[in-house]
């Protein structure tokens, strides 16, 4: 994935989460992940270290109630 395109879904994922009032744990717990890891994934997503992959993108946007499109 283009270096471009990581920022740019980060960027996005971030804004969301704050427009929602989660924290980053918060989501991570929503998206299953456990009690010790729920915070630092959201946290790799969030600085570009780490990109979702298609089904967790599709769940980050259905629990911020926004078009999976509107990450890019």
């Amino acid at each position: 994935m283009k270096k471009e395109l990581k920022r740019i879904i980060a960027e996005n994922l971030k804004r969301f989460r704050a427009e929602a009032h989660l924290t980053q744990k918060q989501l991570g717990l929503s998206m299953g992940y456990s009690e010790d890891t729920a915070q630092s994934r959201i946290n790799r997503y969030e600085k570009g270290k780490r990109t979702p992959n298609s089904t967790s993108l599709d769940q980050l946007a259905e629990i911020l109630k926004k078009p999976a499109n509107a990450f890019f």
